[in-house]
Formats: structure tokens, sequence, C-alpha cells
């Protein structure tokens, strides 16, 4: 499996995503954003959700460990939504 030598993560479909919610109560409606990494093969993979700590205590979906939880998983043929 050839790799990114920019970031080492092995090729796959990425893309940015977003998901818009619901408004509840007089709450704005919140919206996510992630990165979703696909194996490129076609097939039927495993999938992992990586959700980021806690933001009010520093979390952000670009954080040292889940990058690196994201690349082991990318590696092991999953795919991955990171968010």
């Amino acid at each position: 499996m050839n790799e990114d030598e920019s970031t080492g993560i092995p090729p796959a479909i990425s893309r940015h995503v977003t998901f818009d919610g619901c408004q509840v109560g007089s709450d704005p409606a919140p919206t996510l954003e992630g990165q979703l990494h696909v194996p490129e093969d076609g097939m039927m993979h495993a999938a992992v959700v990586l959700c980021h700590a806690n933001p009010s205590a520093g979390g952000h979906m670009n954080m040292k460990v889940i990058l690196a939880i994201e690349i082991a998983l990318i590696e092991s043929d999953f795919a991955v939504l990171r968010y």
C-alpha cells in the first residue's frame, strides 16, 4: 500500500464533510465538520468515528493523538470519520 509522503496516510478517498444540526429551544443549530477517509478499493470496510476531547478543555479534531489514531486505523483498512 502506497502512502502519501506528506502525511503518511495510505491512499484513500478523503473529503471535508459538514453536518447541520437542528435548533433546539433558543440555542442556535450546531454545525459539525469533519474529515472522512474511505479506502479507495471500492470494497466494504469497518468504520470508526473519532470524536475529539471537549473543546472547552482545548480539544479539537486535529489533535496529535486523534491524528495518530486515524492514521493507524486507515493503515488497517478502516474507513474513518474524524470530527
